[in-house]
C-alpha cells in the first residue's frame, strides 16, 4: 500500500526552524508506507522523470510527474546527500567517504569513487559532462561526466555548504559567516563581499546574472550581477 507523506529535505530537526535550506515545492507525493530512511536530497529535470537520495544508498526515483516512486537498486551502502540531473538520461548522486552515482539512462546507476576521502553533500552541473561536487572543506570538478574529479583550491573557511552551477566557467560556493566566493572561468575562485555574517547553507543561480542564497535566521541574500554583489532580502522568518 501507498500513502501520501511529506519529504523534509536537509533540516537538521524542528527545533531548528527557521533555519531555510533548500525549499522543493511539489504535490503530494506516494512513496512506500514502509521506507522510513531520512531522505537528504531531491530534483526533477522535466518535471515528469525525478530522483530522491537518502541514507544507508537508497534512491527513490519517479516517471511519473512524482505520482509514485520506485526504489532503485544500488550496489552501495553510502549515505547519499545530493542529487542533481541535467536530462532525462543524466543524473548524479554524491555521498559520503567521496562516493559519486552515474546514470547515463536515467534507470541503471553505476558507483564512481572520487578518489577523495571526505563525505560529498552537493553537486550542480553545468553540462552534461562539467560539474563540481563539494563538501566539507573539498572541491571537486569533473569534465568527463564525473568519471574522473579533480580538487579545485578555493578560498572558504570551513565547510561549503552550497553549491550552483550555470556553465562550465560559472559557479558559486558558500558557507559559514556569509562567504561566498565564485569562479569565473571554471578554475579560480576568489571571495565576494558578503551581505551577511549569518551563516549560509544554500545558493542557486537562476542564469549567469541572478542568484539567491539563503542561511540562518531566516536569511536570503540576492545577486543581480553574476555573484559580485549581494544585498539582503526582507523575509517573515526571524530568529
Amino acid at each position: 500500500s501507498y500513502d501520501c507523506q511529506a519529504l523534509v529535505l536537509q533540516g537538521e530537526s524542528a527545533s531548528q526552524l527557521p533555519v531555510i535550506d533548500e525549499l522543493f515545492v511539489y504535490p503530494s507525493m506516494p512513496v512506500p508506507t514502509h521506507f522510513i530512511t531520512p531522505l537528504n536530497g531531491i530534483c526533477t529535470w522535466d518535471g515528469c522523470n525525478g530522483w530522491a537520495v537518502g541514507d544507508d544508498g537508497r534512491l527513490l526515483e519517479t516517471h511519473s510527474f512524482g505520482e509514485s516512486w520506485e526504489m532503485a537498486a544500488l550496489d552501495t551502502q553510502m549515505d547519499l546527500n545530493a542529487v542533481e540531473a541535467m536530462s532525462t538520461q543524466h543524473a548524479w548522486a554524491v555521498g559520503d567517504s567521496g562516493s559519486v552515482l552515474i546514470t547515463l539512462n536515467g534507470i541503471e546507476w553505476f558507483e564512481k569513487y572520487t578518489g577523495y576521502a571526505q563525505d560529498l553533500a552537493e553537486v550542480s552541473f553545468a553540462s552534461a559532462l562539467t560539474g563540481w561536487a563539494a563538501g566539507e572543506d573539498l572541491l571537486l570538478r569533473t569534465d568527463n561526466a564525473g568519471f574522473n574529479w579533480d580538487s579545485q583550491e578555493h578560498p572558504m573557511i570551513g565547510a561549503i555548504t552550497g553549491l550552483s552551477a550555470v556553465s562550465p566557467t560559472q559557479a558559486w560556493i558558500c558557507g559559514a559567516n556569509g562567504q561566498v566566493a565564485a569562479t569565473a572561468d571554471g578554475e579560480n575562485w576568489q571571495l565576494v563581499e558578503p551581505a551577511t555574517s549569518n551563516d549560509l547553507f544554500a545558493v542557486d543561480f537562476f542564469d549567469p546574472f541572478h542568484g539567491w542564497a539563503v542561511g540562518a535566521g531566516g536569511t536570503v541574500v540576492a545577486s543581480f550581477d553574476g555573484g559580485f554583489s549581494w544585498s539582503v532580502q526582507d523575509t517573515p522568518v526571524t530568529e
